[in-house]
């Protein structure tokens, strides 16, 4: 349902041809509860209501459960789910400005009723009740509050107010696999960073996630003719020694603009345990300010292919920040939306590989993709091929010709029980279009 004004069609029949009192009642969940959205009698045979859906949230999964009453008998229907995707219009992501707070939750803004907007401008704010979190939208024009501390539900966007819904889309607190990157991309297979609740896994206890940012800076991997580093960057402490050692790198905080706070994790292979970092050794970050064994994510690199990081080479690790009660929006209504239009009406004007959604998942997601007319005689062939993070492909997608247009297709990882939690990278190749994603699959 894409209109804020629904027509709702039954047929009902008794035997008795007597008027039968027809209720109907609305929920996103199909063990309920229910909420009253329409009751009359109603004479036999095909029937309609007009429902308003302006206090309905756009949502995934929507039942009506029909209550059908004479003076003896009551019979109770259940519909199939459907969709809610009220949206006239939307702003681009620009629209939003985030003006106090660290969150990376995106906000989109939905035009559902384009006579309405306004030109005036909203503010979101948040709290955070133990684990609910909730957020109220005043506008700052009339000083009124147009949303009042509406609980943050995943995949469900705000009722319509003045014209607009908004869908909230929180993070959780972890790596940002699509932001996290090297400088250059042929250095992007050689590194794996990640996080694991058990201290089995790698040193310290306990294991907490943090959000903090970091970047990782290469010097020149020379060594002396001892084995030591030739251009040490920093000091770091090892384990199990807990002693300073040498590292051809320095890692900075980003968020508090200084040295972070690591460790070297030399007990996987106590032969290399010289307090002088070796490829095959693991970077354990730490709290920044924490001097117990708590730790946070662990980063190992894979250099086996050959390519290795040269002066000024650079990773940053980003980590996704949650909503949390600092956090303060600002959007202004103005008629800068953009008027929804399907996808497949429109022939790309270059190739593209988009981010897939949702992401993380479990066990399947959406990936798009485009493909324009480049005026050649045969389409392109388009593959389009899952790997983990090893570089082993573990699923083919797409392996055809295709011809210009906006294509998705669904990656499911519950056919292949071999295919286990972690990052993944989706590769398209499309002529001479090559590009390649992160996603991550939380089973």
């Amino acid at each position: 349902l894409h209109r804020e004004r629904a027509n709702v069609h039954w047929i009902s029949e008794d035997a008795d041809n007597s008027e039968l009192t027809i209720t109907v009642e609305h929920s996103t969940d199909q063990d309920g509860p229910f909420e009253l959205i329409h009751e009359a009698t109603y004479s036999n045979g095909e029937n309609s209501f007009s429902w308003d859906l302006s206090s309905i949230p756009n949502y995934k999964t929507n039942y009506l459960r029909f209550i059908c009453k004479d003076d003896a008998n009551e019979t109770i229907f259940t519909s199939e789910a459907f969709v809610i995707n009220v949206k006239k219009g939307f702003y681009s992501s620009t629209q939003v400005e985030h003006i106090s707070g660290e969150s990376t939750a995106s906000i989109e803004l939905i035009v559902a009723d384009t006579s309405l907007i306004n030109n005036d401008t909203y503010e979101i704010t948040f709290n955070k009740e133990n684990e609910t979190k909730k957020y109220s939208v005043r506008n700052l024009n009339t000083d009124q509050i147009v949303i009042d501390n509406l609980e943050l539900i995943e995949g469900m966007s705000s009722p319509t107010f003045e014209g607009l819904r908004l869908n909230i889309v929180d993070t959780e607190m972890d790596i940002d696999y699509n932001q996290t990157h090297f400088n250059r991309e042929e250095l992007e297979p050689t590194y794996n960073v990640f996080f694991s609740e058990s201290n089995a896994d790698y040193i310290g206890n306990p294991h907490v996630k943090s959000a903090l940012d970091w970047i990782v800076v290469f010097n020149d991997l020379d060594t002396n003719s001892d084995g030591s580093w030739k251009n040490v960057g920093d000091s770091a402490l090892f384990v199990p020694s807990m002693q300073e050692g040498e590292c051809p790198f320095r890692i900075i905080d980003v968020d508090n603009n200084e040295k972070a706070n690591y460790l070297i994790d030399e007990t996987r292979n106590l032969d290399l345990a010289n307090k002088k970092w070796d490829f095959e050794e693991w970077i354990i970050f730490r709290p920044q300010g924490a001097t117990d064994a708590t730790v946070s994510y662990a980063l190992n690199f894979n250099f086996s292919s050959g390519i290795i990081p040269g002066a000024g080479d650079t990773l940053y690790i980003i980590t996704y920040n949650p909503i949390d009660s600092n956090d303060v929006y600002h959007f202004t209504a103005d008629d800068s939306y953009i008027v929804s239009v399907k996808d497949e009406a429109i022939t790309p004007k270059e190739f593209e590989l988009y981010q897939n959604y949702p992401n993380p998942f479990n066990p399947s997601t959406t990936i798009k993709y485009s493909i324009p007319d480049v005026g050649k005689e045969h389409a392109p062939f388009v593959q389009l091929v899952v790997y983990d993070i090893l570089g082993r492909g573990v699923a083919t997608l797409v392996n055809k010709q295709q011809k210009p247009g906006n294509y998705e297709v669904t990656f499911d990882a519950s056919v292949n029980r071999r295919i286990t939690s972690g990052v993944y990278i989706y590769r398209i190749q499309a002529g001479e279009f090559v590009k390649s994603r992160k996603m991550i699959l939380l089973k």
